[in-house]
């Protein structure tokens, strides 16, 4: 399963464009380094998927920060629930 994931990854990447302001620039990565980037694109989802989260830290997150329950999440899971890390992702 993982390795499908690996390559599903891959395969969204090699699709990647990043518009410059002369049009587009398609990106060639060799395929240890796109696979690499997938294994790492991996590694951080499933650690986001690891973070509990408490209803009180993301009440808490979205207050000090004043920002949507959705940011609050994310930075929340960013963080590995650290509140003051969320919270300071989130501060200008």
């Amino acid at each position: 399963m993982t390795e499908q994931k690996i390559e599903r990854i891959i395969s969204i990447l090699l699709k990647y464009e990043h518009k410059l302001s002369d049009g587009y620039q398609y990106y060639s990565y060799e395929e240890d380094v796109l696979r690499e980037i997938a294994q790492n694109i991996l590694a951080t989802i499933d650690t986001a998927a690891e973070v509990k989260l408490d209803e009180k830290d993301i009440d808490h997150v979205t207050s000090q920060a004043n920002v949507s329950r959705e940011r609050a999440i994310d930075a929340l899971k960013k963080n590995k629930g650290d509140i003051v890390e969320a919270i300071m992702s989130l501060s200008p």
